[in-house]
């Protein structure tokens, strides 16, 4: 069975070769961009499962110094090569993130999209800094759809990568929650967050 690295170097691969990309071709999450109002204008941001950067391009943007994790090579390469020609702050690095890949108190803006590991939500509330933002979201299960198979979902088939009715507030249990919202069908178009998603912003006190 192949490793998940090497699936996802497989897929930014294909991204990368089939078309004449930048990194400012590669749109950022409308859930990031709707909440640029709380981003602060400097200061040291995550990008978590940064996939090709446009998160994290949007993040230097803004001003902040951008760390971008990806399990995939191809992707952290092409993100450092992107980087260094436009003149970002943003310092990828290829990893298989675990809790101890991240530091206390190290981060002003933490960011994931479309990823979710439930085993490092602790680690991630413990590497914001005191007034530190953390902005999320994935895709979720429906309530009325938990106990059923929801192959017509998009998004991944296998649960442990979908959110539960409810579940977010919950794995970050000690942040002030700022907005939450989830989605079935009907997206929310003005916050950014599309069909059955789930988003949260949160506050470290």
């Amino acid at each position: 069975m192949p490793s998940a690295q090497s699936k996802w170097d497989r897929i930014y691969e294909a991204r990368i070769t089939s078309s004449n990309l930048t990194i400012f071709k590669i749109e950022a999450n409308p859930a990031l961009v709707n909440a640029v109002r709380l981003l602060p204008r400097t200061g040291h941001a995550l990008d978590l499962a940064a996939g090709l950067g446009g998160d994290s391009c949007f993040l230097a943007l803004r001003g902040l110094t951008v760390d971008a994790l990806d399990i995939s090579t191809v992707a952290m390469t092409w993100v450092n090569n992107q980087a260094q020609r436009a003149k970002l702050p943003i310092h990828a690095r290829a990893i298989n993130i675990q809790s101890e890949t991240l530091k206390a108190n190290q981060y002003d803006v933490v960011h994931f999209h479309h990823f979710l590991d439930r085993s490092l939500c602790k680690a991630i509330t413990q590497s914001l800094r005191p007034g530190g933002i953390l902005i999320a979201s994935t895709f979720l299960t429906p309530e009325h759809l938990a106990n059923e198979s929801p192959q017509d979902l998009p998004g991944p088939s296998n649960p442990n990568f979908r959110l539960n009715a409810g579940e977010l507030p919950a794995l970050f249990p000690s942040l002030q929650v700022i907005q939450f919202i989830e989605t079935e069908a009907d997206p929310n178009l003005d916050q950014g967050v599309a069909p059955y998603h789930g988003m949260i912003i949160g506050k470290k006190p």
